[in-house]
């Protein structure tokens, strides 16, 4: 029994920064793709990471590493080929595209520094996971500097660099 009606479970949702499916479940009709800024950035360096692992990244590699269905992670990564982040070959492996790697590799890196910034200042290591996901795809290319500058000087290290 939800003890929020639907218009505040709906706000919830949008507040928790789940746009597309925020317009799905409150039943709006969208054309709005999802924002680059999030969703299509998790899926971006979900490809890179597994592009480390194993040389050929499938649909079902993206779905499992993520937890979403199959055809969400279809609809995602068409988007994706459209918007020219990712390649997929005839026999269905994925590729970055030269700005895929780029914008990938960005937040790879903050996703990195953060993580390694939070469990230095003595954040376990779970949370501070966690809590570099949120905030890889909103810090500011100013901030994310200075906090790269400030690390370097405290002796903070981090690896995975591309």
């Amino acid at each position: 029994v939800f003890s929020l009606t639907p218009v505040q479970f709906c706000s919830k949702m949008k507040n928790d920064r789940i746009m597309y499916k925020f317009d799905m479940i409150c039943g709006r009709q969208t054309t709005r793709r999802f924002s680059m800024k999030e969703s299509g950035e998790m899926y971006l360096e979900t490809i890179r990471v597994l592009s480390d692992k194993n040389a050929n990244v499938r649909a079902i590699d993206i779905s499992a590493e993520m937890g979403f269905s199959k055809p969400s992670v279809s609809r995602a990564l068409g988007i994706l080929k459209n918007d020219g982040y990712i390649t997929v070959n005839e026999n269905g492996y994925i590729s970055l595209t030269d700005s895929g790697k780029t914008l990938a590799n960005k937040i790879y890196e903050r996703h990195l520094v953060l993580t390694s910034f939070f469990t230095g200042i003595g954040v376990d290591p779970r949370t501070a996971e966690d809590d570099a996901c949120k905030i890889e795809h909103d810090i500011s290319d100013t901030t994310f500097s200075a906090l790269k500058a400030y690390m370097t000087g405290e002796g903070f290290e981090y690896s995975g660099q591309k």
